[in-house]
């Protein structure tokens, strides 16, 4: 089996679960350092960029399926495409002919306007590069009669780079104010369960399914649920979300002029995610997967909490710069 984006958040959850599974792993991520754990673990780990194309042949070669990961999150148009579109189309044409793909996606591709709850047949309006990218490599891997997994927002330990994260590393500095007023309703999906979809993906019709966990929140619960277990101060709303996402634009705007690396510390995309509202419907991957979202909110988020929470204090302590790269820098 061979997992693309093997040393990120998600991927390094589903080579352990292979792994744990008795499966045979080929992990394949852009920098060596991110895999090393793979090969301890029994796995075999490859580091190339797929964007280049090199060495893909004989990475793929006698994968009877392949689980594609890769991609960035944040970036501009070009960056973004670059990485999932022609990475997308570099890995399909690598695979072997009777490989299965399954391919995660994201529900950026349905955009803000709704309607809500969204589901596999929800017309794609992508109101961001990322959404409008992961969009076209989907229908590269439809076009191969592969598998399509949407899923949204994906929380869990490990995570330390996505939207709670993000958020705790403000409330963990004293920065409570945030956009809106917290009433939005937003969905989640534990890591745990998302692996679980994508084993059963493997073994399931070509098409699309859609991810999400056993209900949506109201932004503010969910960002006091993880700020509870974490041991730091609620967030406080009302911050207008006009002015949040002109404050946005103008970051953006500087990171660009100033050539800086990353994104701005404020984007349009973040502001958004803070005040819309935004869930969707399971149906297809619980009739036809026999799936269902087994870590209830409550109980995944208290976990995330007191991860980050622990995380934190050991970078506090100066741990990471004896032992490894920590979040939080």
């Amino acid at each position: 089996i061979l997992v693309t984006g093997a040393s990120g958040f998600i991927g390094s959850h589903l080579v352990r679960a292979l792994l744990e599974g008795g499966e045979r792993v080929r992990a394949v991520a852009r920098k060596a350092e991110g895999l090393r754990w793979v090969e301890q673990a029994g796995g075999e780990a490859i580091a190339l960029d797929l964007r280049e194309g090199r060495s893909l042949g004989k990475a793929a070669r006698g994968c009877e399926v392949v689980y594609h990961l890769a991609g960035g999150y944040r970036g501009g148009m070009q960056e973004l495409y670059s990485s999932h579109v022609q990475g997308t189309l570099n890995l399909v044409r690598a695979v072997d002919p009777g490989a299965r793909i399954v391919f995660l996606s994201s529900t950026s591709v349905y955009g803000w306007g709704g309607p809500w709850p969204a589901g596999e047949g929800t017309p794609t309006r992508p109101a961001s590069h990322y959404g409008h990218a992961k969009l076209a490599a989907e229908r590269v891997v439809l076009g191969r009669g592969g598998v399509v997994v949407r899923s949204c927002i994906v929380y869990g330990p490990g995570d330390t780079r996505g939207m709670l994260p993000r958020a705790f590393l403000l409330l963990s500095r004293g920065l409570r104010f945030f956009p809106g007023d917290g009433k939005n309703p937003t969905h989640l999906i534990h890591v745990g369960d998302l692996i679980d979809g994508l084993l059963r993906a493997a073994r399931a019709p070509a098409g699309v399914y859609l991810l999400a966990g056993p209900e949506p929140a109201s932004v503010g619960r969910v960002l006091s649920l993880v700020a509870e277990a974490a041991g730091v101060s609620r967030p406080l709303f009302g911050f207008p979300p006009w002015l949040a996402r002109r404050l946005a634009r103008g970051a953006e705007a500087l990171w660009v002029v100033l050539g800086l690396p990353g994104e701005a510390p404020l984007t349009v995309h973040s502001v958004e995610v803070l005040t819309r509202a935004r869930w969707f419907r399971t149906d297809r991957a619980r009739q036809v997967l026999g799936w269902e979202p087994r870590v209830g909110l409550e109980e995944g988020l208290r976990e995330l909490g007191v991860w980050l929470r622990d995380r934190f204090a050991l970078a506090q302590r100066g741990w990471g710069k004896r032992a490894g790269p920590l979040p939080f820098w």
